[in-house]
């Protein structure tokens, strides 16, 4: 099976939630869209990252799903 490659954009959103002990911070963004990111993932790093602040996420849109590939706090 043949999928198409996904498309990529930024969104902006807020995290949530802040969970070190397991690597993991929740995010919303200004559609309520739930995000994730992990602390294997490319960015600033999970202990940079607090309720209340905004970060850009890279996200890939593969069309029935998307998913945070991504981050940079905004400043």
């Amino acid at each position: 099976m043949h999928h198409p490659p996904a498309s990529t954009s930024q969104v902006v959103a807020t995290v949530t939630e802040v969970l070190p002990q397991f690597g993991l911070a929740h995010l919303v963004d200004a559609e309520m869209r739930a995000w994730t990111v992990t602390k294997g993932m490319p960015g600033a790093g999970i202990d940079t990252l607090e309720p209340g602040r905004r970060v850009t996420l890279s996200v890939a849109d593969h069309g029935s799903f998307a998913i945070a590939s991504g981050y940079a706090p905004l400043v």
